[in-house]
Formats: C-alpha cells, sequence, structure tokens
C-alpha cells in the first residue's frame, strides 16, 4: 500500500520535484542565454519532440469533440435551471390567479347584493312610466274638480 500524505503545497512540490519538473528555484539560477542552453538545447527538445510524440498530443477534431461536449453539458445545465426557474414562476402565476380569482367572486357576490339591495328602486324607465300616469291622473282630478291636496 502506497503512503497516503496529505495534499500540501510542500508534499505537492517535493513530488514534483522528485518528478523531475523544474522549480522556480532552478529557474533562478539562469540569468543568461547561454545558463539556458546548458539547461536544455535544441538536439535535447528535438528528442524531445518526436513526430511520434507530436502524434499524441490533441488534435483539432479531439479538441472540437471535447469543447462541444463541453458546451452540451454547460447548456444542458442552464437549460435545467430556466425549466426549474419557469416552473418556480408558473407556481407563483398559478397561486396569484387562485386569489385574483378569488378576489373577483368576492367583488362579483358583493355587486349582486347591491343589485338585490337596489332592486327596490324602480329603474329609469319605469320611474319616467310612473311619473307619466301620475300626471294624467293629476290632470283628470283637476279637471274633474277632485284634488288630493
Amino acid at each position: 500500500m502506497v503512503n497516503e500524505k496529505p495534499l500540501t503545497i510542500n508534499n505537492l512540490v517535493t513530488a514534483l520535484k522528485k518528478a523531475g519538473f523544474t522549480t522556480k528555484n532552478d529557474l533562478k539560477q539562469f540569468t543568461t542565454k547561454d545558463d539556458l542552453k546548458r539547461f536544455a538545447t535544441k538536439d535535447d527538445l528535438k528528442e524531445f519532440a518526436t513526430k511520434e510524440d507530436l502524434k499524441n498530443f490533441a488534435t483539432k477534431d479531439d479538441i472540437t469533440k471535447t469543447t462541444m461536449e463541453a458546451t452540451d453539458a454547460i447548456l444542458d445545465g442552464v437549460q435545467t435551471m430556466f425549466d426549474e426557474h419557469k416552473q418556480e414562476i408558473n407556481k407563483r402565476f398559478e397561486q396569484i390567479d387562485e386569489k385574483l380569482t378569488t378576489e373577483i367572486h368576492t367583488v362579483k357576490d358583493d355587486i349582486n347584493g347591491l343589485k338585490g339591495e337596489l332592486a327596490i328602486t324602480p329603474a329609469r324607465n319605469e320611474f319616467d312610466n310612473l311619473r307619466g300616469r301620475v300626471r294624467k291622473l293629476e290632470h283628470f282630478a283637476e279637471a274633474h274638480g277632485t284634488t288630493s291636496s
């Protein structure tokens, strides 16, 4: 079983040094181009990056495929957020609609109650007809010599 250590910066730097990575301190010792040439020459780099090594790098199609997969995953996540938000908004609108429907019914009931209370007063046409009949009766009474006063 491998000796497991907590992942700290010091442990990570030690592991990278053991793996052969260049550290910040290693780079500080290079101050001139000659120092850099002693570190790595063009021939060293050519050996490092052979044609076979270059074949192992990602191609444009690989990068495009990976980018499209990542984009699809992000868009799916955004769509899920929008769907959840839409459901929440619809739920709130339904609650508001229920409250408004209740309020409208209350107002309609109030209006119907007022109509019932006002039903004892005659409509304008009915009032005009009654006034006309009363005037006729008054004229008739005056003509026949009988008055109500």
